[in-house]
Formats: C-alpha cells, sequence, structure tokens
C-alpha cells in the first residue's frame, strides 16, 4: 500500500520558486511520491498569496487541483472543534492555522507522510510519531528551517559570531536587548529594522546555543572593560584639554 502524502506550504513553495533553497529536493520528490498529493485550502491560500505577484504561478497552482494532483482533502467545518483544541494545545510552539489543518489531516490515517521541508531527509512519519509531540515532531523542524533561513555565520563578519542572514546584527546583540534592556520582541525587531520572523529566529537560536553565547558576550564584555581605561570618553578628554 502506497503512502499516502500530505502537502505542505514550503514544498509547494519550493517546488515553483527555482531561487529557493529547496528547489531540487521539491522537484525531485514530486518525480517520486505517488500523485495525488492530499493538502488543505489554508496551504493553498498561504502558497498563493506568497506568490501574489506572480500570477501564472498561482494559476499553475489552481491547475494542480483541477488536474487532481494535488487534492484537498479538509472539512473545516466538521474539524473546526479539532483544529482549535490542537492550536491552543501547541499555542508556545506556535501551532498555525495551516499546521493544525496539516496535522488534523494525518491523524485518522495509518499510513501517513507529511512532506515538509524539515530534518535530514526532509519528511516525517506522522503514524511512527503519533502526533503526541508536536514541538519535537513538527514545531522544531519549522524552526529549524527558519533558523536555517535567517541566521549565518561567516568568518569574515562579526568575528565568525552567529548573526542575522545578510546582516551585521548578532544573536548576541538580539538576546541583549530582550533579555538584559528589557525590550520587547517587536522592540527589538523594530530597534534593529528586524522582522519578528527574524527576531524569534535569532532567540530560538540563542537559546539552543545559551552557554556558548552567554560566553561570548562575556568575553566581548571583559575586553571592552580591559579597553576603557586607554580609551577615556571624550566627556573625560575635555575635562583633561581644559583643566
Amino acid at each position: 500500500m502506497s503512502q499516502r502524502i500530505i502537502l505542505d506550504t514550503g514544498v509547494l513553495v519550493a517546488y515553483f520558486r527555482k531561487s529557493d533553497r529547496f528547489h531540487q529536493w521539491a522537484v525531485t520528490q514530486w518525480r517520486q511520491v505517488d500523485l495525488p498529493v492530499f493538502t488543505c485550502d489554508a496551504v493553498i491560500s498561504e502558497a498563493c498569496f506568497l506568490f501574489r505577484d506572480l500570477p501564472h504561478i498561482q494559476r499553475a497552482i489552481v491547475e494542480l487541483i483541477e488536474g487532481n494532483v494535488i487534492k484537498i482533502a479538509f472539512n473545516l467545518q466538521e474539524e473546526s472543534g479539532n483544529i482549535r483544541v490542537l492550536m491552543g494545545r501547541y499555542e508556545s510552539v506556535p501551532m498555525s492555522f495551516a499546521d493544525a489543518c496539516l496535522v488534523r489531516m494525518a491523524e485518522p490515517i495509518a499510513k501517513t507522510r507529511l512532506n515538509s521541508i524539515c530534518r535530514e531527509n526532509n519528511s516525517i512519519d506522522l503514524s511512527t510519531k503519533k502526533l503526541v509531540k508536536y514541538r519535537n515532531a513538527i514545531g522544531q523542524d519549522i524552526m529549524k528551517v527558519a533558523i536555517d533561513r535567517y541566521i549565518e555565520v561567516t568568518p569574515d563578519v562579526r568575528g565568525g559570531k552567529p548573526r542575522i542572514a545578510g546582516r551585521r546584527i548578532t544573536i548576541a546583540d538580539v538576546a541583549i536587548a530582550y533579555l538584559r534592556l528589557g525590550q520587547t520582541l517587536e522592540e527589538v525587531a523594530a530597534e534593529y529594522d528586524l522582522t519578528l520572523a527574524e527576531v524569534y529566529a535569532a532567540m530560538s537560536f540563542y537559546y539552543d546555543n545559551k552557554v556558548a553565547i552567554d560566553e561570548s558576550i562575556q568575553v566581548s564584555e571583559a575586553f571592552a572593560d580591559s579597553l576603557r581605561p586607554m580609551y577615556p570618553s571624550l566627556l573625560q578628554e575635555k575635562i583633561y584639554d581644559h583643566a
């Protein structure tokens, strides 16, 4: 018996967006799976929104549905209560509406695979995981993709410290603003001109690597303290000059 493949937004977007880092993998997956694949309205809505400036891709997605390559196999009216419970149970992850729909689609089916961008083999056997720990089975994998997308480490920028991709803002900068200065995540995002997704990815990375990053902060602060006697402040210099 072949697996029933449930499709999430990330795979659909990666398939159509050639610049996506997972594009080749998504193309390979489409060639290997048994059709049709199954999804929900929320996934299609998310994908079409992400391609809102590319109407030809939006049409192509709808054509896949028309051709029964993709089947919408979810009744939100019937499952609304289960969706509410799922989103409430995993609010701390958090679980998005689309993810809740996908998980609910997989729950009643014994031989199901959620085709998602995650882990090394890029899929999760939901029948094995039994959806007992959504954070471990799905939530962390989604966050892993977010971290891969938003965090980078390059030796020649900021001393090789992990930072926001494409920016000089380190994870330590974000953590200090949030944990020491008491700023909200929204305020951190505004101050550094970041998206909330970048800030959440930064803090997730910080907590996963807390000991190493805290040690790095301490080393930087100790180095800065050692330099202060050698470089007096401008106010001190002015006082000295007029003494």
